[in-house]
């Protein structure tokens, strides 16, 4: 996982943010959401 400079909504959650986490397949997905999957797979 790794942080991109994108403007772009998160895949999971549809929320803009100025920064998203780009994931393996390429899927924005916000800082709040990775979180969440931290968690999860936690």
């Amino acid at each position: 996982m790794s942080w991109k400079e994108y403007y772009e909504a998160c895949s999971i959650c549809g929320k803009e943010g100025d920064w998203v986490y780009i994931d393996e397949d390429g899927s924005p997905i916000c800082d709040e959401c990775n979180d969440e999957e931290s968690k999860e797979r936690a």
